[in-house]
């Protein structure tokens, strides 16, 4: 299993795809994998609004 959280600023959807893609784990060779991904939006004043997106590659042994 391999994963972490990405915190970051919202500005705008694709940034946030952009941001999660970057990370490269969704490339993996192996047909035994499953994908975990969990987002929290936190809002603060004046529209500001921090995204933390949570993402793991589970890979099955066997």
């Amino acid at each position: 299993m391999s994963g972490f959280p990405l915190s970051m600023s919202f500005t705008d959807v694709e940034t946030v795809i952009e941001t999660v893609l970057s990370t490269g784990v969704h490339l993996t060779e192996s047909r035994n994998v499953e994908f975990a991904l969990a987002v929290h939006i936190h809002p603060y004043p004046s529209s500001v609004l921090a995204v933390w997106v949570y993402i793991a590659a589970l890979t099955r042994k066997g």
